[in-house]
């Protein structure tokens, strides 16, 4: 008896703690969204610092799908010159990415710690699956994933995604968590060379 109130015990600490690191993941992403609102209502349109990239691209079967991804940024002072003159560097901090079509409508935001650490994932599907999952990180690995049906209009299916909360993650969330976290590498890469050219 007294083995199982202790295992109890632990399992409740464990719960209490993780969902500290969701909140305060939750806080450090309601901040720097707050930060960007903040400087866009003061118009210093330069704070924080981003790069914003817009295209339409043409897709098969789909056809016109219009793309826009904002990179949002620290800047790093460092003392000394690197291989190329630049004395600062850059850390990112969140990625914005909007892809509309005729058809569908997806928005994506990652957000960073100040050390470039991945800390929160989230897509807005609209049209095809019609959800909004969201993944939480700490220390590169997916502590949780939650997901919500969305009630727009624009989702005409038989089948309305399920609501859920997962702590203890599946094969196939697992695989797509870690998809999301390396996919990441390729927009630090864009951000490093856009900084190095525009900095």
């Amino acid at each position: 008896m007294k083995l199982y109130i202790l295992l109890l015990g632990f399992i409740n600490i464990n719960l209490w703690a993780q969902d500290s690191i969701v909140t305060n993941i939750d806080s450090i992403c309601t901040n720097y969204d707050n930060e960007i609102k903040m400087a866009i209502e003061e118009e210093l349109d330069f704070l924080p610092p981003k790069f914003t990239i817009t295209s339409t691209l043409m897709m098969r079967a789909i056809g016109e799908v219009n793309s826009k991804t904002t990179l949002y940024f620290d800047v790093i002072e460092k003392d000394d010159i690197d291989d190329y003159g630049n004395i600062d560097t850059c850390v990112l901090r969140k990625i914005d990415v909007e892809l509309q079509s005729g058809s569908y409508f997806i928005h994506k935001q990652y957000y960073f710690n100040s050390d470039g650490n991945l800390i929160f994932h989230k897509i807005h599907d609209e049209g095809y699956d019609c959800w909004e999952q969201s993944y939480y990180y700490l220390d590169s690995t997916c502590i949780q994933i939650n997901q919500k049906p969305l009630s727009v209009e624009n989702c005409n299916l038989d089948v309305i995604a399920e609501s859920f909360k997962h702590t203890k993650l599946t094969q196939n969330e697992i695989t797509t968590a870690l998809s999301i976290l390396k996919g990441t590498m390729d927009y630090k890469t864009q951000l490093n060379i856009l900084f190095k050219l525009n900095y």
